[in-house]
Formats: C-alpha cells, structure tokens, sequence
C-alpha cells in the first residue's frame, strides 16, 4: 500500500504517541480464555477480559453450540428481515424480555450497536440526549449518528442532570433522552438509577440505561441495574449484551412492543446487518438457562467473594481503589499513564496480565473462575512490581 498517499500519516501517528503514550500490537491469546490464561506463548493469571463468570468456556455453552451447528449450521447469511430470522433468534429474543422483565427485546451484533440502534430509532436533528460525561463511546457514536444534540452532565452528579434537564427543557427540542451507564466501565460505579429515573419523569423525558458491565453481576439473577435498585418496569431502554459476563456475543435492546417497532423499522444496524450465528445464540440462550437456574446464583457469588479479595488485598499493600468502585470490576489508580504502563509491563513479566490502555490507571476484572490461590499469587505480583517501581 502506498502509505505517501495518506496525507499528514507520520504527523498524527506522532501526536498520538505524544498524547496516548507507547502504541504496541495486542498480546495474542493461545487456547482458551480462562482464569490462567497463555498470551503471547506465556502463561498468565488472567485479569483483563471481560469473562466476569467464567462462561465462556463452560461446557453447558460449548454443548448448546456445537448441537446448534449440527441443526442450524455456522451462520444465516441474510438479514433478519431477508430469510435470516431463525427460531433461535425468536426465542432469545423472547427469553432476553422474560429475563429483563420487560415487553419485548429484540437482539443485535453487540452492545454498541443495540446502543446506536436505540439513538438511530429514537433520535434526530430536533431532539436532545443527555448523558453522563463519563458514558461509553458508543452511546456518544450513536447519538452522532442520529445527528442529535447531546449535553453532558457531571458524572454521577445529580444536581448537574437535574440542571441539564431543566436547561435543555427550556429549547424547543421534540424529545429528550436521559442516558446512563449501570455500572461504569472505568471505575465500577453503580449509577444511582431511582433519581435518575425520577428526573427523566419530571422533565417528561425518556430514560434509558446501558447495562453493558451490569448485566449477570448486580441484581436478582445479574438482571442488572433496574433490578439491583428494585425499579424493574419503570426504565424505558435497558441495554444490555452477552459479550461480558454472560460469556458469549451479542448485545440487546429491552423495551416496550411499540420501541421495538420502532427500531425494526427505522434502525440501520437492525435492518442491514447479519444476525448473530446459530452457535452464538444457541450459546446464549445456555448462558440464560445458567443464570436463571441455581448455579447462577453460586457462580454470580464467587466472583464477588473473589473481587472483595483482591480489592482488600491490595489496598493492604498501599494501591489506591476508589471507594466509589463496588463490584468485579476493579480500578487500580495510578499516579500518571506511565506509573500505569510500567506496572502493566512489570506485571506480566511476573505471569499477571492487566492491560494498559493509555489511561492513570489500571483496570482488573476478577472472575468466577478464579480461585483463592491465583488471586494470592497476583496480589503478591502486585506487592513486588509496585515496590519495584516505587508506586508503594
């Protein structure tokens, strides 16, 4: 390729690395991905996916697919709409709106999709959403493709929304749209989900959450945030996915019949792109049976006793965890990107794999599938790498 052709190609690769910090290809995984894992040809206490129950590799998911090929094949190549849409995908569909105790849901590609797709129905040039500063990407990308105004409002700040809400109801906007993570994939912070939802009432706007980090670690049976607060049925959007801790792909919108409609109709990513594979739904559709069932409950149990673990143990050694971070998702602050990158190095040299992604800080995702043992062993990696770099 003739790279002299991409104009300014050198020039904003630089100021990247001066604003990023080092660039590296990713560490290549080598079999499965467990709670011991092997990247790069080296063994390692896993602490970075997003496998927050070890599903991803359990046999009842592995059986559901291998049987969904031998019944459906590898893939649906057509649209849901053009011939692609298989009982399987009915029927998780219908068992995501059982699960999130809501009228409909309809499934798609991935969590950031379902977000786009809800922006892209919902959304235009003469509406507003208003979101929480520290929001996922893909909530910011689909409110760009809907070519709506967005406001941000101070994270976790209730008084900033409720100022936000009470500006933006002043314009002459057509509909406004209250967006907010469950639990916040920076930190871990679960959103305070009733006032949230009380505001979006008294300024008649439509609430929506995005339960990405939530979804099978907080509430009854990890139905995430609605029902951790006890507010199931009163939230307009629940998105949410499979990808995490759920162990498999895909993500979802839960709604009512009439917003499911309404993306059938006017999104893009439900209209024009591939569902999800057989062995995928399949797969997911075993990962609800779990959840549901009473292995759910122990499994969803052990990767909090295990994040508690590793949480204590590391503030003993002196590393900074916000208070504010409450479930598996654990947040290592740091005292600048390079504290971050040198620890993430020094760590897996020692067989602990956390990955640096340009940020102060570190995050660390403590699983089911962990046991006490390896969670000691990188606590004790942890103590000798922080001392090593004089973090501690």
């Amino acid at each position: 390729m003739a790279d002299r052709n991409i104009a300014l190609l050198d020039q904003e690769l630089e100021e990247l690395r001066q604003r990023l910090g080092p660039n590296r290809e990713p560490r290549v995984l080598q079999g499965e991905q467990k709670a011991v894992t092997v990247y790069d040809g080296k063994s390692a206490i896993n602490l970075q996916p997003n496998n927050y129950l070890g599903l991803a590799t359990h046999s009842k998911l592995r059986e559901a697919a291998i049987e969904a090929i031998r019944q459906y094949g590898v893939a649906v190549c057509a649209g849901r709409r053009g011939g692609g849409n298989s009982e399987l995908h009915v029927e998780l569909d219908r068992r995501i709106a059982i699960y999130q105790r809501t009228e409909a849901a309809m499934l798609m590609l991935s969590n950031s999709e379902a977000n786009w797709a809800v922006m892209d129905a919902l959304l235009s040039p003469l509406d507003v959403a208003v979101v929480d500063e520290a929001s996922h990407e893909s909530v910011i990308d689909g409110i760009n493709v809907a070519r709506s105004n967005c406001r941000t409002y101070r994270h976790l700040d209730m008084v900033s929304l409720k100022d936000t809400l009470h500006e933006v109801g002043q314009g002459a906007f057509r509909r406004v749209l209250v967006s907010t993570c469950g639990v916040f994939p920076r930190m871990g912070e679960i959103a305070p989900l009733p006032d949230i939802l009380e505001l979006a009432g008294q300024y008649h706007a439509i609430s929506m959450v995005d339960d990405a980090h939530a979804v099978g670690i907080i509430g009854d049976q990890g139905r995430g945030t609605a029902s951790h607060f006890g507010v199931e049925g009163q939230c307009d959007v629940q998105v949410g996915g499979f990808a995490k801790a759920l162990g498999v792909l895909g993500g979802y919108v839960a709604c009512s019949h009439k917003l499911r409609e309404l993306i059938m109709q006017k999104s893009n990513q439900w209209r024009h792109t591939q569902p999800l594979p057989p062995p995928v739904v399949a797969a997911c559709l075993a990962s609800l049976d779990l959840l549901e069932g009473a292995e759910g409950e122990k499994i969803i149990q052990r990767a909090w006793d295990n994040a508690a673990l590793f949480r204590t143990g590391l503030r003993e050694l002196g590393f900074t965890i916000p208070d504010e971070s409450k479930t598996p998702l654990v947040p290592i602050v740091l005292g600048n990107a390079d504290q971050a990158f040198r620890l993430s190095e020094g760590l897996f040299r020692e067989g602990v794999y956390v990955e640096f992604k340009n940020r102060a800080s570190l995050r660390a995702i403590i699983t089911a599938g962990h046991t006490r043992d390896e969670l000691s062993c990188a606590i004790a990696a942890f103590e000798r790498v922080g001392k090593e770099e004089g973090i501690i």
